[in-house]
C-alpha cells in the first residue's frame, strides 16, 4: 500500500461533490502530512530512541555546522569521551545553523541528534512510516481534522466532531501501545528490505 492509498481514501471523506475543488491531492497530502508529523511530535518521548541519529562533525575552533535535517539536539560525544547533554546549557549554545561549543577546540566529535520528521510523498510507501502498522489507518482521521484547520474540508459541524473523536482516540490508543510495549519489538522504524 502507498501513500496515495491513504490520499484518495482522505479524499473520499473529505471532498464535497456540489463544490468542485483543485489540486485535491497536494491538499490531502498536505493534511496527512501534518497529522503524521502531530501523532511523532506528541509520541517523541517514545519514539526518540528509535530516530536519534548520529554523525562525526569536526569543530572547527569551538563551532560546527548543524546538520541540513536537524531537529533537536540530544548530545555531543567529544573525542575525549566525554557528553555534553542537551541539560548542559552553559557547555553549549545554538545560534542559527551553528553550535558553539566551551572550551572546546579543533577536534572530531559525535553529533547526536533527532532529524526532522520526513515529507510523506505520494509515490512513498506505507512502510517508511515511523509508526506502527496497526495505526497508519488512523491518520486519515487526523488528516481529516487538519483539513478543517487549513480550509473547510468537512461538510458538517458533526463530521468535524466525529473526526476529531476518532483522531484523538486513535492518538490515545497509540501512545498507551507504546507505553506499554515500550521495550517490545514494534515496528516504529521503517523496514529494511533484504536482497
Amino acid at each position: 500500500m502507498k501513500i496515495k492509498d491513504l490520499v484518495d481514501q482522505i479524499i473520499s471523506y473529505s471532498h464535497n461533490e456540489d463544490t468542485p475543488d483543485t489540486d485535491l491531492s497536494a491538499k490531502a497530502l498536505t493534511w496527512l502530512n501534518s497529522a503524521y508529523h502531530e501523532l511523532l511530535q506528541e509520541n517523541l518521548a517514545f519514539l526518540k530512541h528509535k530516530m536519534l541519529t548520529q554523525v562525526e562533525v569536526s569543530l572547527s575552533d569551538d563551532f560546527f555546522e548543524l546538520p541540513k535535517d536537524f531537529y533537536l539536539f540530544e548530545k555531543i560525544k567529544l573525542a575525549n569521551g566525554q557528553v555534553i547533554s542537551k541539560e548542559d546549557k552553559d557547555c553549549y549554545s545554538i545560534e542559527g545553523d551553528l553550535v558553539f561549543l566551551k572550551n572546546q577546540k579543533n577536534q572530531n566529535l559525535m553529533f547526536v541528534y533527532i532529524p526532522e520528521f520526513k515529507q510523506l510523498t505520494l509515490d512513498d510507501s506505507l512502510s517508511i512510516m515511523h509508526i506502527s502498522s496497526n495505526y497508519v489507518q488512523s491518520l486519515i482521521w487526523g488528516a481529516l481534522v487538519w483539513s478543517s484547520i487549513y480550509e473547510r474540508g468537512v461538510h458538517t459541524q458533526n463530521e468535524l466532531s466525529l473526526f476529531e473523536a476518532k483522531w484523538n482516540q486513535a492518538k490515545q490508543n497509540y501512545k498507551v501501545t507504546l507505553a506499554t510495549y515500550s521495550d517490545q519489538v514494534l515496528r516504529t522504524v521503517p523496514y529494511q528490505f533484504i536482497h
